[in-house]
This record gives structure tokens, C-alpha cells and sequence, in this order.
């Protein structure tokens, strides 16, 4: 089984140095970014061929899971949410 310790570091590192830069976009500015990772997504063939999208909790600096989940919804999609205790 492949280790994912590498993958892990490399995302941590990716995280700490786009967050912080998250954090100072204008709400227009991350509704616009969000509008286009949903597009690009809603555009994908394993979108297209999904019946059901799970989603998260939005973590800081990521896309609108309400957003994604009423455009799920638009597209005929049951939508369903991960807790976490």
C-alpha cells in the first residue's frame, strides 16, 4: 500500500502558503473564484454522471458547500453532508 505522507506534507505546505492570501480577497472576489471552481466542476463528466454529491463542511478558504449544494440541487442531484462529532 502507497504511503501518503508525502502527499499529506506537500498539501499542508500548499494550504499554509494560500490561505493566509485567502483571507484578504473581497467577498466579490471569493464569489467569483467559488462561481468558477463550481462551473469547472458542474462541466466535468463525473459530475455530469453523479445521481449523488457528498459534501464537507466548508473549510477556510473553500468553496461555498451551500452554493454547491443549491446548484447540485438545480442539476437533479440528491446532496448529502458529512458530520463531524
Amino acid at each position: 500500500m502507497a504511503s501518503s505522507e508525502g502527499t499529506d506534507a506537500a498539501r499542508s505546505a500548499l494550504e499554509a502558503s494560500y490561505l493566509p492570501l485567502l483571507k484578504q480577497l473581497s467577498p466579490s472576489h471569493q464569489q467569483r473564484l467559488d462561481d468558477e471552481a463550481i462551473g469547472h466542476l458542474r462541466s466535468s463528466k463525473l459530475w455530469k454522471q453523479a445521481s449523488v454529491v457528498l459534501l464537507y463542511p466548508r473549510q477556510a478558504g473553500g468553496v461555498r458547500m451551500d452554493e454547491l449544494a443549491r446548484r447540485a440541487f438545480e442539476d437533479g442531484k440528491r446532496v448529502g453532508l458529512s458530520v463531524s462529532r
